[in-house]
Order: structure tokens, then C-alpha cells, then sequence
């Protein structure tokens, strides 16, 4: 009886071995989790410099990582098991109370490379962020141009009271933020969506890392205010909002293996003084390749996972929200609005006061020229807290 019993334990073990090995060499190899939203690591190119640097050593574990059969199942049974363990995170992401989920660390930029995921930050790296700030203000102030700065938190900065995590490491981060950027015109969001979230308002996606609508309308309050333009503020109450989805899962969600959470909704907040059908939208994915549409959302990324997208179509080269219809139409100031894809969520609202023209932090060659070459009033910088530790851009666009 035990003879037979070994026999079959070691018959299911090598049945799995070989019916996994089989799945890997015949089911064909993905490019792009839509899941995890990401590309996936191909097999890579076998050549004496990738053998030898240790490149291909790394892709091909990323490789066979990637392309594993029935991943995304097995991902989920292993976020499963981790909360019936009651450990309460998983690939580096926290499950807090409410449906919240968060990442607790994130790759830094050192200013060699990056780090494995950490909970700390370079101050070097950081230190030559805001010197570049501080020196694009000084640029523009010279120009007679408005400026401000914006960087918005993220979820394990605003919504640590979800989680039972040590919160000295980001309120090190966040004070270190404020302290570089005192000279300049900062905009500190954090203290007001961290209370509006705690007070129980829906200003950041549980399973995401970026604000709501909701956020992105209090974050649009804040940069009005520090323009002067605190009169021209829409009210909250003279917005119509929709629900466009309530089955939204992002990227912190695709991340963590809990399966299990609750999907996020999206509001488009309509303002009723205004008809979005006399706005358009100019997507530009090279100076010569671009798509237009009427309004400020693409619904057709609403059937995809990447449903954030449906704000402006996403990110891309450089988009323009202009005014073409009614009245106002080629006499508005206009707004260089520099920024990562915390801007996509912003810009409708601060569409219904300036023609816009989105850039990329990372596209940028110089902020201030094309400021003054394009004749912008405005210009406001959105990039969020953790790209400012895990990225170099920002030190080149002044």
C-alpha cells in the first residue's frame, strides 16, 4: 500500500512536470500582459556581450518568468494563500482595511541605476530634482509666466491609515519633499487628500495608484488657487457625475495576486456650464501621426482593462485640449501642462479654463523654451511622488 502510494505521488509530480513543460513549449509566447499592463520579456538574444555582462542571464529569468503557463492563475492562488496565511501582503503589496491595496517600496533611482525595491530614497537624486525646479521658476519668472509644481502621493503616503505599516519612512520622504521645495511654488496636496480620504470621500483608487476624479477635482482647486484664479473655481455642485465603470482593476491590483479585491469605479465629472462638445481633444503620437476626438474622454478604452486611458486616450508624444466652439474660442490663456499620467485625470477640469497642450516629463528638452516659444501663460508641472525617487527625468527639463 505505501509502495503504491510513493508510486503515485511520484506519478503526479512527474505528470505535472511534463504537462507544464509541454504547455510552455506549445502555447506561444505573449508580448503584453493585459492584466499586469506591462510588456512581457521575449526570449532574449544569445550573443557573447549578453552572455558575458550577465544581460542575458537576467532576461532569461525574466523570460521564463514572464511566460510561465497559466501565470496569471497561478499569481492569483498565490495572493490567495498569502491572505489565508493571514499575512496581509504579497509581491510587495499591502492589503489594508476597506478593499485598499498598496505597494510598500519601489525601485529607486540613485543616480547610477536602480535599486532593488526599497523603502528609502536617494537624497542626491532628489537634491538635483529640485535644483532643476527651482531654476525652470526662476527661467519663467523671467518670461512673465505663472508656475507652479505639483506632486501627487502615493497611496501608501495618503491612505496609510488603511494600513497596519510603519509611516516614518514616507513621512520622512514627504517632509524632505517640502523642505527641497519651499523655495519655489509647491503645491502640497497630500495633507488635503489624505483628509478628504479619511474623512471617507473616494479620492484615490483602492487598486491603483492614481487620485479618482474626485482627487483630481480637489488637486485642480489647489493649482487654481495657487494661479490667483481662486474666483474662477467651478464648484463641486455644478458638476454632473457619471459613472462610466464600476469594474476597474489597475495596476497595483494587476501587482499584487489578490484577485479577490473589489474592483474601483471611474466618474467623468461633466461641469453643467459647459458643453464638452465644443472642446477638442488632438492626441499626437509623432508631429505628423495624430487622432482628434470631440470632448476630454476616449470611451472606447472602457472595454480594455486599461480603463484610466479613457482620460484624453492616455498618455502619448503631446495632446492639445482646445476650445473650438462657442464663445471664448482663440482668446483663452493657454497652459503647458508637463506631467506624467496623474495630468490625464487633471486636465479636464483645468481644460475648462485654459487651451492645453500636454507634454511628457520624459519627452521634455526644455520647459521654459518651448514656454516662450509657444506663448504659454501658464505652466504647471504634475509628477508624482514616486516618480520623483525612481526616475531621472525630471533634472532635465528646465
Amino acid at each position: 500500500m505505501r509502495k503504491t502510494a510513493n508510486i503515485l505521488t511520484v506519478a503526479v509530480f512527474v505528470g505535472v512536470i511534463v504537462f507544464l513543460s509541454a504547455a510552455f513549449l506549445i502555447i506561444e509566447d505573449k508580448t503584453f500582459s493585459e492584466q499586469e499592463n506591462r510588456n512581457l520579456q521575449t526570449l532574449p538574444e544569445l550573443n557573447a556581450d549578453t552572455l558575458f555582462d550577465g544581460t542575458y542571464s537576467k532576461k532569461i529569468n525574466s523570460y521564463f518568468a514572464d511566460q510561465f503557463p497559466f501565470r496569471d492563475a497561478f499569481v492569483g492562488l498565490k495572493g490567495f494563500s498569502e491572505y489565508a496565511l493571514f499575512k496581509g501582503e504579497n509581491n510587495g503589496v499591502l492589503l489594508g482595511k476597506d478593499g485598499f491595496i498598496a505597494v510598500r517600496s519601489f525601485a529607486v533611482y540613485d543616480g547610477r541605476g536602480f535599486t532593488e525595491p526599497t523603502d528609502y530614497y536617494s537624497e542626491k537624486v532628489l537634491d538635483a530634482e529640485f535644483a532643476t525646479v527651482k531654476k525652470l521658476q526662476e527661467k519663467l519668472d523671467a518670461q512673465g509666466k505663472k508656475f507652479a509644481f505639483v506632486a501627487p502621493p502615493r497611496t501608501i503616503d495618503v491612505a496609510s491609515s488603511k494600513f497596519r505599516f510603519p509611516s516614518e519612512n514616507s513621512e520622512k520622504l514627504q517632509n524632505y519633499i517640502r523642505d527641497g521645495l519651499k523655495d519655489v511654488n509647491y503645491i502640497d496636496i497630500l495633507p488635503i487628500l489624505k483628509e478628504k480620504l479619511d474623512g471617507g470621500e473616494y479620492v484615490y483608487y483602492k487598486t491603483d495608484h492614481h487620485f479618482t476624479s474626485l482627487g483630481a477635482y480637489y488637486t485642480y482647486c489647489a493649482v487654481m488657487k495657487q494661479f490667483g484664479l481662486e474666483k474662477d473655481i467651478v464648484p463641486l455642485e455644478n458638476f454632473e457625475q457619471e459613472l462610466v465603470s464600476d469594474s476597474f482593476y489597475g495596476t497595483t491590483w494587476s501587482k499584487s495576486g489578490f484577485k479577490f479585491v473589489s474592483p474601483d469605479s471611474i466618474y467623468y465629472f461633466h461641469c453643467k456650464d459647459a458643453d464638452e462638445n465644443e472642446f477638442t481633444t488632438t492626441r499626437y503620437m509623432s508631429e505628423t501621426n495624430k487622432t482628434s476626438f470631440t470632448g476630454f474622454y476616449d470611451r472606447s478604452f472602457l472595454d480594455s482593462k486599461d480603463k484610466y486611458s479613457s482620460f484624453l486616450g492616455g498618455n502619448s508624444y503631446k495632446t492639445t485640449v482646445v476650445k473650438t466652439g462657442g464663445e471664448g474660442q482663440g482668446q483663452r490663456p493657454k497652459l503647458l501642462l508637463v506631467k506624467d499620467s496623474f495630468g490625464l485625470s487633471l486636465a479636464p477640469f483645468l481644460a475648462l479654463h485654459f487651451d492645453l497642450e500636454l507634454m511628457n516629463v520624459s519627452d521634455m528638452p526644455s520647459v521654459s523654451k518651448i514656454a516662450e516659444a509657444n506663448g504659454f501663460d501658464y505652466v504647471l508641472v504634475v509628477y508624482n511622488t514616486e516618480n520623483l525617487i525612481s526616475s531621472k527625468y525630471l533634472a532635465f527639463i528646465s
